[in-house]
């Protein structure tokens, strides 16, 4: 195995498993003096712990958001105009639906 085999190998173990773990459980050193493959592996681990920490803030401000006040008052701003909006629909549908109704009767009189 080369060094970057190595390194794919490494980066689907940070990528499947929680980075905290990998961080302790594995420390990987590479045989060739003057190689900088403790390192890479290192910021791998440093870019993966970022990405972790920016879901958890992204995922904990719109838990926030949804829980706020102005989010709740939009939820009934928008229930309320798709009220009104069916019920223009309704009324509509039914005044067509009367005048048809109306124009049959009559013409089943005549």
């Amino acid at each position: 195995m080369n060094d970057l085999e190595i390194l794919n190998v490494f980066s689907d173990l940070c990528i499947e498993s929680e980075p905290k773990k990998v961080k302790h459980k594995v420390k990987l050193k590479c045989i060739k003096k003057g190689c900088k493959f403790s390192e890479i592996v290192k910021a791998k681990i440093r870019r993966t712990h970022q990405t972790e920490r920016y879901r958890r803030e992204q995922s904990k401000r719109l838990r926030a958001y949804f829980r706020s006040e102005r989010a709740i008052e939009h939820k009934k701003r928008l229930s309320n105009s798709w009220k009104e909006i069916n019920k223009e629909k309704w009324c509509e549908e039914n005044t067509e639906r009367s005048i048809y109704f109306r124009t049959r009767t009559k013409n089943q009189e005549k």
